[in-house]
């Protein structure tokens, strides 16, 4: 899925993308992000499960990406995931 000036509206691919750009492993990311594993970030990027939001600002930066992107694509993912669930019911 993408916005009118392509960019990814997936949290997923938008962080994946920014540090691919970036030269960086996923290690690198949870390092700096202060976890010991790079689990965290391989969750994150396949989805399956989502950035603690008072990493968020932190992240932004280390992907050189303003924080209101993330935040954006993070509520899109919410939205998407709460109509999927609403026709579930």
């Amino acid at each position: 899925m993408k916005t009118s000036k392509n960019k990814p509206t997936n949290i997923s691919t938008l962080i994946t993308k920014k540090r691919k750009e970036l030269g960086l492993t996923q290690a690198d990311s949870a390092k700096l992000l202060g976890y010991t594993s790079a689990q965290f970030v391989s969750d994150w990027e396949r989805s399956v499960s989502v950035i603690p939001f008072c990493k968020i600002k932190i992240y932004a930066n280390f992907l050189k990406t303003p924080v209101s992107i993330l935040i954006e694509a993070l509520l899109k993912d919410y939205k998407i995931s709460m109509q999927e669930e609403i026709k579930k019911s």
